[in-house]
């Protein structure tokens, strides 16, 4: 198997899961109405007061913010309480999703059910809740890893007058962050098929497992992720240029600016699903098959069975001929 192969059968995949897929975009973008709410009502509310409210707000600035110092801090605080519990959300219901998806994938089932779904999630939400907490070590030791090239060079030349090499430093150590960081989500992606596909209960040694699995197969697996960062980052592109040509300084842009910014949800949800299609498939390609040994019958004397004879087969012997009388 190919990567492009991989690649294109996790978006095979993808596309004959919408129900699924629409179930999911729609509870992530409830959650994030946790948030945005309460969002919109302490940004607009002081809004009616500003002296600059018709200029800033032609253009949807937020530069008016700094009109909002007397209430800054209590407003602050209960944002930063509303993004932790989106927060604590998204992962729990991420992980309750993970077990429902990747059943229905592995299973191949030809109609959604609710009820199948909810069972699968249920049943594997425990053991996916432990491998993500082992992800969240595994992230910060690669969130480490990245930054050591940008802290070695805050340690060499930080005292010093050019300010270049602290430059190409931060530079290497974004891109080595996110590789690292490519590299861990799709080890998890393969722990969690393995904790479903094959009903274990270790999360711990599915995630070695995973690893190992992952640096043999490095180019294949990794080169399916590649395909698919090059494509968000590309759609990621053309959402960002839609959304700055987009003036929001009335109903109908602004109402088209949230059409937009939930159909790149909807796309990065979908991406979710084929990248779980693709390392299902690449995973039941390459994963060693069991081990069956090969049964031969074995003659323990006495009269060898009958064998059904064709029409130009050679007549049977008789019973005493070939045993010594």
């Amino acid at each position: 198997m190919t990567a492009w192969q991989a690649f294109g059968r996790g978006w095979t995949a993808a596309s004959r899961s919408k129900v699924a897929l629409v179930l999911m975009w729609f509870t992530f973008a409830l959650i994030t109405r946790i948030v945005a709410v309460p969002a919109m009502i302490w940004l607009l509310a002081p809004l009616l007061h500003s002296r600059m409210a018709d200029q800033l707000l032609s253009r949807f600035d937020v530069a008016w913010i700094g009109d909002l110092g007397d209430s800054a801090s209590a407003a602050g605080g209960a944002l930063a309480g509303s993004a932790a519990l989106a927060a604590v959300l998204t992962w729990l219901v991420a992980v309750l999703f993970a077990g429902g998806v990747l059943t229905m994938l592995n299973e191949r089932w030809e109609r959604f059910s609710f009820s199948r779904f909810l069972a699968a999630a249920g049943q594997h939400f425990w053991r996916i809740l432990r491998l993500s907490l082992f992800g969240l070590v595994c992230y910060g030791t690669a969130w480490f890893a990245g930054r050591s090239p940008s802290l070695l060079a805050d340690r060499l030349y930080g005292k010093g007058m050019e300010g270049w090499p602290l430059g190409v430093a931060g530079i290497v150590s974004s891109v080595l962050t996110l590789l690292l960081f490519g590299w861990v989500a799709t080890v998890l992606d393969y722990a969690k098929i393995r904790l479903v596909s094959g009903n274990l209960r270790g999360a711990f040694k599915a995630l070695l497992r995973s690893y190992a699995f992952v640096f043999r197969h490095f180019r294949l697996i990794m080169g399916v992720w590649l395909m698919n960062a090059m494509l968000f980052a590309l759609l990621g592109v053309v959402y960002l240029a839609l959304s700055n040509a987009v003036h929001a300084s009335r109903i109908v842009p602004i109402l088209l600016l949230i059409i937009i910014q939930q159909l790149f949800v909807f796309f990065r949800t979908a991406q979710r699903i084929a990248g779980w299609g693709a390392a299902l498939a690449i995973f039941d390609a390459l994963k060693a098959p069991p081990f069956e040994p090969e049964l031969v019958p074995a003659w323990t004397g006495g009269v060898p069975p009958e064998r059904e004879a064709g029409a130009e087969a050679t007549p049977e012997p008789p019973e005493w001929e070939g045993f010594g009388i």
